[in-house]
């Protein structure tokens, strides 16, 4: 199956999310565009709350999601979409006795995944996070690892169940409704990853996925990195403010595809405010440094910094450049160079 875009495949797309997960639940698809699609079913506060899975962090987008989100309890979005029924069961079988299933559809980029919502027969919310066909084993050891992580750091969601199929994975965990800080300067922020680093203090050169990026840095810049001692941490790999949830008072972080337990402490930061800053506020170059080094110059996130060990905070921040250029396709040529300059 070829999978580009929501807007131009879901004709295509949705026998498949119907065999696998959807079974016979009806719902109305709204492609907001060619990365992200909503599956809305008819009731009001299911469909609401799988619009709130949705969190876009630029004023226009977080307008058009909250009048669809206001728009869903009032039972008008759904009529709104292209509307589907199946003639499977569905095979996960946690979703099999459901009443009713929505989904936010994500990106394209990743092969067909969604996170899907449902109410347990305690009328409970359901989170289900499905893959299918591509590299659907992901999902699987995504799940392997919150089951590892959350039995030793606060802010890992816990697995209820996981399942494979010939084609498909999906596990699932309690709804996390409530959204988190929109900033990574809060204190519950800089709390969690304080909870997540280790004692013990490492040179970042002697783990292997450092050595594999740094050999991408400027001369000067590699060397700062590799004179720094450092805490390990559990690396959440994708940490931004819109992974971020509140539940009962405690900050969870949620897609934990990228986590890793050999981490150093401060990358997950530094990956978040550059992201936060590249795709939110849209900075470039030597604006972008400035901006985040203008963040972390004092308060939680510099005496956080200073906690993991970062003497050098322009080697912190070199470091965490080169891994969201490699992980998440951040481009920062002149990042680095500006960076260089610093130094």
């Amino acid at each position: 199956m070829e999978f580009g875009s929501w807007k131009k495949d879901l004709t295509s797309v949705m026998p498949h999310l119907q065999r696998v997960a959807l079974g016979e639940k009806k719902v109305s698809v709204l492609a907001l565009n060619e990365r992200v699609a909503l599956g809305l079913p008819s009731d009001r506060n299911l469909a609401a709350e799988v619009v709130k899975l949705f969190r876009p962090m630029k004023g226009k987008a977080c307008f058009a999601a909250s009048c669809i989100e206001s728009l869903s309890r009032m039972g008008v979005a759904p009529l709104m979409g292209s509307s589907f029924k199946g003639n499977f069961r569905g095979e996960i079988s946690w979703l099999e006795d459901c009443e009713s299933i929505g989904f936010l559809g994500c990106n394209p980029g990743h092969g067909l995944r969604c996170v899907l919502l449902s109410r347990d027969s305690s009328k409970e919310f359901v989170v289900t996070k499905l893959a299918v066909e591509g590299a659907h084993q992901d999902v699987a050891e995504e799940a392997k690892k919150l089951m590892q992580f959350s039995q030793k750091f606060e802010g890992v969601p816990e697995v209820i169940s996981l399942e494979s199929g010939d084609d498909w994975s999906a596990f699932s965990m309690r709804h996390l409704k409530d959204r988190g800080p929109m900033r990574l300067d809060q204190d519950s922020v800089i709390g969690l990853l304080d909870g997540w680093l280790e004692e013990e203090f490492i040179s970042p050169v002697s783990l292997p996925w450092v050595n594999s990026i740094l050999q991408k840095a400027p001369v000067k810049l590699a060397a700062a990195i590799a004179e720094q001692k450092v805490k390990r941490s559990l690396l959440h790999g994708d940490f931004a403010p819109w992974n971020l949830r509140s539940d009962r008072g405690k900050l969870m972080a949620i897609d934990w595809e990228w986590g890793s337990l050999d981490g150093l402490g401060g990358i997950d930061l530094g990956h978040g405010l550059l992201m936060t800053g590249n795709l939110v506020d849209e900075l470039r170059g030597g604006e972008l440094i400035e901006s985040v080094v203008t963040h972390v110059g004092a308060g939680p996130l510099k005496r956080y910094l200073e906690d993991c060990g970062w003497e050098n905070p322009n080697a912190w921040l070199g470091l965490a450049l080169l891994y969201s250029g490699s992980q998440a396709n951040l481009e920062t040529k002149d990042e680095l160079k500006y960076l260089e300059s610093r130094l």
